[in-house]
């Protein structure tokens, strides 16, 4: 085994220590990469199924408890309730003119 040999096989040997290192750190690194997208798969599921249940549940239960919501813009009043609130304003100011 001469000098120039024996060199030779330690760069080798150093250079396959520096592959296996390489490799882990490599593993490693996809392998969290990995854990990273499937928890952000998990993250983004969960919001899309909240808002699918927004979207199916939280109107559905309006229109069970009142239907004449389904439809109607914040602070418009439906066909009835225009109706009531306005027979009310009628009601208050022929309160005001009796007195």
């Amino acid at each position: 085994l001469t000098l120039p040999l024996l060199v030779h096989k330690i760069l080798e040997i150093k250079a396959e220590i520096h592959q296996w290192i390489f490799d882990y750190h490599t593993e490693t690194f996809l392998l969290t990469v990995y854990g990273l997208v499937q928890q952000h798969k998990r993250v983004s599921n969960l919001v899309v199924q909240e808002k699918i249940l927004s979207k199916m549940v939280i109107p559905t239960a309006i229109q069970v408890i009142n239907p004449q919501l389904i439809g109607t813009k914040p602070g418009q009043a439906s066909g009835s309730e225009a109706g009531r609130t306005s027979s009310q304003t009628s009601f208050r100011n022929s309160l005001q003119t009796s007195t």
